[in-house]
């Protein structure tokens, strides 16, 4: 998988994942692989404070989405798929940017990666400021449950 986004493009994807997996109480995380500068980064791009994923995004209407996407009856099974299998989320995510309820908070995200890491550079960073016009590829996602 090799596509051409945004940071914001990244921010929502991220958003999305988060907003689903809070709503169903599940507890995973999204990791990206991304080329941005150039360089090889490991990264989770949005950093929430005081909110949750649900505040930016219309989770009714990714719940209606998700179930669509995955062809099912069964809205735990669609949900299920999607955290299972990496590829469905990645082809969820990148066709339904466009179409998916945003409020205008969104805008108020900070163009920053949180906690990039350099594989190639065995190198942390804590933020790494990336310019909204700065094009990123997308690689690969990795869905991983949390460590306790």
């Amino acid at each position: 998988m090799s596509k051409i986004i945004y940071l914001k493009d990244l921010q929502l994807m991220e958003l999305t994942f988060l907003s689903l997996n809070e709503s169903v109480l599940s507890n995973h995380k999204i990791t990206f692989l991304i080329r941005v500068f150039d360089e090889l980064i490991e990264c989770n791009s949005v950093k929430l404070t005081n909110s949750s994923a649900s505040d930016y995004l219309d989770w009714q209407k990714l719940f209606n989405m998700a179930k669509t996407a995955v062809n099912s009856h069964s809205f735990d099974h669609s949900i299920s798929k999607l955290f299972t299998e990496p590829e469905t989320l990645i082809d969820f995510l990148c066709s339904n940017l466009t179409d998916i309820a945003i409020s205008q908070k969104l805008d108020l995200l900070p163009s920053h990666l949180y906690n990039p890491k350099f594989p190639n550079l065995e190198l942390n960073y804590p933020i790494l400021n990336i310019s909204k016009d700065e094009p990123i590829q997308l690689l690969s996602l990795k869905i991983s449950e949390k460590e306790n």
